[in-house]
């Protein structure tokens, strides 16, 4: 295709309606469509099973909680070089579908064991699924990411990937509307095992959907390549799905290692994880406070889901996209790091109230008030613009890369972070005996530092941009 018509091919998608709306080429539509649908499944998964892992979570102490938080970054640090291995010797279509479909048979392993335990083996199988369901969560997303990534270049990720999220954020908003209504019938039926194996089995139904939408988004990258398009058109080129990318299994240390861009990366995941698990924890415990049935806490917990992902959805649908092609990726990562900052500067106003002078706000305590307000805007801010922006940091590194060391960072140091943020928490509250006011404190400059560093992060991103183009 000629320059004039290339020219005369983005004129008039500038014109169109859905450039107009969403900054998005007609032709990048059905593909965008089929990715937000992937990414609908994996997010409607998690959000109808979050509620019974933070009911299972809470029902423990903290220590025990910490425990959880260990086995989780064990399991990690085993099945990533598994997963490495996958991806070296298996082509992209194969190998997502291939690790997607793992997941559902472990749901249907659960189901079945279900009905065979009670007593102490139910305990230690509620355990098991929390450490499961906090690996799904963030294996299963990272490896979205990572395809997105593959998949689309440097200029289209600033563009669409906040659409794309939209898809996962209307998952989030069906799964945690869904498990209201859950919580509502555990407190007629009584039975939340059944509830959970019910769950599960929808949940390895959708999954199964989303391992055929990857077919359908391969097979568009085919028909992208072969028709010739131009480069305006997402760059699903070179029959990338019939490529083995190689490697070793532990590819993904080494690239790490190697790089100062991977590793600010990785520090930016640690700061994000550490400060995710100390909110946590105070969330834990101000719910426990303030409910005492396990029915109340889970209905809090997926109200809370709920009125976040509404928050996300305007935000991701007309803002993320213009956010980072007009003020760039660095301010995008920024902004989550500052709503922490002021979240936890809230937090410790607010906790630390004499119990006489806490004033009733929408019949909720202030900090009951004051961690929903900072939980939704955190959330919100992370899920609308930071995780966009983040995704966009992996659109300049190599394809390897993508897969190996994006999964390592998004999973091994993720969760790794976790079990740091677990014993500096329970260091502070046990050994310390800090106060929850005086810990939302001591996590403020935490935000601060994290701060600096997405700004960093978005200077040597649009540098490897610069230099690619």
């Amino acid at each position: 295709m000629t320059e004039a018509n290339d020219t005369h091919e983005h004129d008039k998608s500038s014109r169109s309606p859905i450039w107009l709306l969403f900054q998005m080429r007609r032709e990048e539509l059905t593909p965008a469509i089929c990715a937000g649908a992937l990414l609908f499944c994996l997010l409607f998964i998690n959000y109808i099973l979050r509620p019974l892992r933070e009911t299972i979570g809470i029902s423990g102490s903290d220590i025990n909680l910490e425990r959880l938080y260990y086995g989780t970054f064990i399991t990690m640090l085993v099945l990533n070089p598994i997963f490495a291995l996958l991806v070296a010797k298996y082509p992209r279509k194969r190998f997502i579908p291939y690790a997607l479909r793992f997941f559902a048979l472990n749901m249907l392993a659960f189901v079945a064991l279900i009905p065979l335990l009670d007593g102490v083996g139910e305990m230690w199988l509620g355990r098991t699924f929390f450490v499961w369901l906090s690996v799904f969560n963030v294996f299963v997303v990272s490896l979205f990411w990572g395809f997105m990534a593959d998949t689309y270049r440097n200029e289209q990720g600033k563009r669409l990937f906040g659409i794309l999220s939209v898809g996962g954020t209307l998952g989030a908003i069906a799964g945690s509307a869904f498990a209201q209504h859950v919580a509502s019938r555990i407190t007629e039926a009584r039975d939340e095992t059944f509830t959970l194996a019910v769950c599960l089995v929808i949940g390895a139904v959708v999954i199964e959907f989303g391992a055929q939408m990857t077919r359908i988004v391969n097979k568009l990258g085919e028909r992208f390549e072969d028709e010739e398009q131009p480069p305006e058109a997402p760059e699903l080129a070179e029959h990338r799905g019939d490529k083995k990318i190689g490697g070793s299994a532990w590819t993904g240390f080494v690239q790490v290692a190697r790089s100062p861009y991977l590793l600010g990366i990785c520090a930016f995941m640690l700061l994000y994880a550490l400060t995710s698990t100390i909110i946590y924890f105070e969330k834990l415990h101000v719910v426990k406070v303030v409910f005492e049935s396990a029915a109340d806490r889970q209905r809090t917990f997926a109200q809370i889901d709920f009125w976040t992902n509404i928050a996300t959805f305007g935000m991701q649908l007309f803002i993320t996209g213009r956010i980072m092609t007009f003020i760039g990726v660095g301010a995008a990562l920024a902004a989550l790091p500052l709503v922490v900052t002021l979240g936890f500067t809230g937090l410790f106003a607010t906790l630390s109230l004499p119990e006489d002078s806490q004033t009733l706000i929408l019949n909720m305590s202030p900090a009951l008030f004051v961690l929903i307000l900072f939980e939704a805007s955190r959330r919100a801010m992370n899920y609308g613009v930071s995780r966009p922006a983040r995704e966009v940091l992996y659109t300049v590194v190599s394809r390897d890369e993508k897969y190996k060391a994006k999964s390592l960072i998004d999973t091994v140091v993720y969760r790794g972070a976790d079990v740091l943020g677990a014993r500096l928490f329970n260091i502070m509250k046990i050994n310390l005996e800090l106060s929850p006011a005086t810990i939302a404190l001591v996590a403020v400059p935490i935000g601060v530092t994290w701060t600096a560093l997405a700004i960093t992060l978005g200077v040597a991103q649009r540098r490897r941009a610069a230099r690619a183009e």
